[in-house]
């Protein structure tokens, strides 16, 4: 039984039938998914990104067409302001052919109420899942101060791989001050019937009724107050879930959840399997779908039990395993010496070596997918730590050769999302990682990658738990705590990242990455000397351009600025597309008061250098705020207040980031703005003697708001 249509008291919807169209703009409007009583959904294509998309359009109506498109703004608005996984992510809005409407992300999925109606009442363990997810999604959707107002089994999609979307955001509005109600017959809560206002409980009763069609295909009784219970229809639930839709739905508002996380923890109190699941849930993790046959449930089973058995005996970050037969011995001891190079990645050389090795053995065994996970890893390595986008693409596609071959390789899964993390697109990482987790939950790998993707998202919160996991997973795994200590440092905790570094030197005493890392938070802390002893370690382990920089960048502070230049030059000469090298070279010259062409020529060589990798990494937020202070030294303000701007909003609780913004504007000569963004930076922990020193705010440090602003944070 299919959901009756939408319905507003605030304008009258379209009914009846139109042709699909063919074009949209400049979007080919491949096949009609879904229409309703406001709009159309097509399958499309862009070709300015050469990619499939999602087109919603607006039905004309009797309405201008400024109403129109104020319609669907509004709509792609609501949908712009949560991101979350369990969300459809929104791309842009536009009006072509008097036609108002919006593009996302294309979902290959179905619908519940398509599901439902095709195979029936869910299982109450399903059930439990897809309430816990949607209870995610509702959770961001409050959080941004917006009401859905439409929750209903036809606007939740399951997508292929198995997570679960929140759709249709076009009753969506601000949470304050609602007065017309709007939705679907049978989810309407009922004092909305009554003229309440919409509201948080109103979404927790539509979000109650669509668990219980799940479970019985019907809507609960309109008449709440009779002595009625979901148990005459599914006496084999439990307690616990039953109490749970019952306050979800109750008549009364204030009897049901105050919240969606609520509603979530109460779900998770029913789920059959228990703590341990529902801690994973919570913590961000979406399940797989439940297998729709007893055979594919014992694959998967079986397939996650091969995980874990692997990393009992082996204890491999990549969960790659070897199969017998699959190519000679000789291929075989080659392989376990490549998987060994990409395991010991920060060991000099190692990844160079490692990639022709499983190159060939690809080449020699295509069907053999640990080969290709490895490989795909190994590019991905490269590209993060030497920056070359040149390596993007091939850890792409590896990676997704390891899963066309065997769709239960979690490091390839986990590749593909750390990769989509760093490229900023977060929906497909969330993705990648959600098909990890649902053949390997306990994979600590998984965690970490989910850290990465929510220090992204701006979910500090989340990141520090996701990193504890992994670290209860894997204790000796020298990554965790490293990540940890990156979270301290950007978030201006300078002590817990110096220590949390030391722990994974501990762990990794030969790491050069782990030292270069503790150089720069010893840097950061003013403690120059041991900040100095740590990179000249990891330069003697492995000289490396960014260590020579960061070492050179200590020196400068010290007061030798011959040792400085000597150093910066030497990054340039290793890596002549270093653009904080010709950064920090830009700095010297100009300290020491050289003629302004010359410094302004090196800044210019360290924007376009900077630009360069831009275009790679369009969401990393250190290269922003970079960029941005070097647009304002050579005074190109415009483009100095886009791009710091741009790395605040992404990150807006990085001291780091907050301190740069400030320095920006200083340059800028905008002092009051400079002011409140140093406030800021201090607020969240950035250090004080970190601004005393910085020679761009000299002036601003004689400014009486800026001596009060000092008073109030010591």
């Amino acid at each position: 039984m299919m959901d009756d249509p939408t319905i507003s008291l605030s304008g009258g919807g379209w009914r009846g039938k139109r042709p699909p169209l063919a074009q949209w703009g400049p979007f080919e409007l491949q096949e009609r998914v879904g229409q309703g009583g406001f709009g159309e959904v097509y399958r499309a294509w862009d070709p300015a990104l050469q990619r499939v998309v999602a087109v919603k359009l607006l039905h004309p109506r009797a309405e201008s067409e400024e109403e129109q498109t104020a319609a669907v703004l509004r709509e792609a608005r609501a949908m712009a302001r949560v991101i979350h996984p369990n969300i459809v992510p929104i791309y842009g809005v536009h009006t072509y052919d008097g036609r108002a409407g919006f593009w996302s992300a294309y979902v290959r999925g179905k619908t519940l109420s398509a599901l439902l109606a095709a195979n029936g009442p869910f299982g109450p363990r399903e059930a439990i899942h897809i309430g816990v997810d949607i209870c995610r999604a509702l959770s961001a959707v409050h959080a941004a101060g917006l009401l859905h107002r439409d929750i209903k089994t036809g606007n939740v999609m399951r997508e292929e791989g198995g997570r679960i979307l929140l759709m249709d955001f076009g009753l969506t509005h601000e949470s304050d001050g609602i007065s017309n109600y709007g939705g679907t017959t049978g989810y309407i809560a009922p004092e909305l019937l009554g003229g309440a206002n919409a509201s948080v409980r109103s979404d927790i009763y539509a979000l109650g009724v669509l668990i219980y069609r799940l479970l019985c295909e019907k809507y609960p009784p309109a008449d709440g107050s009779g002595g009625w219970s979901l148990l005459d229809q599914r006496p084999d639930l439990s307690p616990e879930l039953v109490r749970a839709i019952h306050t979800a739905i109750d008549p009364d508002p204030e009897k049901r959840f105050a919240s969606a996380a609520q509603m979530a923890a109460a779900l998770n109190e029913a789920d059959p399997e228990g703590s341990s699941s529902s801690a994973a849930r919570l913590a961000g993790v979406t399940p797989a779908a439940p297998a729709p046959s007893g055979i594919l449930r014992v694959r998967r089973y079986a397939a996650a039990c091969i995980v874990l058995l692997i990393a009992a005996t082996v204890g491999y970050l990549l969960r790659s395993h070897w199969h017998p037969g699959s190519a000679s011995s000789a291929a075989h001891e080659r392989y376990e010496a490549a998987h060994d190079l990409v395991r010991n990645y920060y060991r000099p050389g190692a990844l160079a070596k490692a990639i022709p090795i499983l190159q060939a053995i690809s080449r020699e065994n295509p069907s053999f997918a640990p080969a290709f996970a490895d490989l795909g890893r190994a590019n991905y390595l490269q590209f993060t730590q030497n920056r070359d986008s040149a390596f993007a693409e091939p850890a792409r596609k590896a990676s997704l050769a390891a899963i066309a071959i065997d769709a239960n390789q979690v490091s390839a899964h986990v590749t593909l999302g750390m990769l989509y993390t760093q490229l900023g697109r977060n929906d497909l990482a969330a993705q990648e990682l959600d098909a990890a987790a649902g053949v390997d939950r306990t994979d600590a790998e998984v965690w970490g990658a989910r850290a990465e993707l929510y220090q992204h998202q701006g979910r500090n919160e989340d990141m520090e738990t996701a990193l504890r996991t992994a670290m209860d997973l894997a204790p000796t795994d020298w990554r965790w705590p490293r990540l940890l200590a990156d979270h301290y440092y950007r978030t201006g905790r300078n002590d817990p990242a110096i220590r949390a570094a030391q722990d994974a030197l501990r762990l990794a005493p030969d790491n050069p990455r782990i030292l270069n890392n503790l150089g720069l938070y010893f840097w950061s802390a003013d403690r120059l000397d041991e900040a100095r002893v740590n990179l000249e370690k990891a330069i003697a382990i492995e000289p490396d351009y960014t260590r020579y920089s960061n070492l050179g960048g200590v020196e400068r502070d010290l007061g030798d600025n011959a040792a400085a230049v000597a150093l910066f030059q030497k990054a340039i000469e290793l890596n002549p597309n270093d653009y904080r090298a010709w950064n920090y070279l830009a700095d010297i010259y100009q300290r020491q008061r050289a003629d302004p062409a010359k410094v302004r020529e090196t800044y210019l060589k360290s924007i376009s250098r900077g630009d360069a990798l831009l275009k790679t990494e369009p969401k990393n937020t250190s290269l922003l705020a970079d960029l941005g202070v070097m647009s304002a030294a050579v005074g190109d303000m415009g483009e100095s207040v886009r791009l710091i701007r741009q790395a605040a909003a992404l990150d807006p609780d990085s001291a780091e980031i907050l301190f740069m913004t400030g320095v920006a504007y200083e340059l800028m000569n905008q002092r009051a703005e400079a002011l409140k963004w140093i406030a800021s930076a201090l607020r969240h922990g950035y250090p004080l003697k970190s601004v005393e020193k910085s020679p761009d705010l000299a002036l601003l440090r004689t400014d009486k708001r800026y001596l009060a602003i000092v008073a109030a944070v010591r």
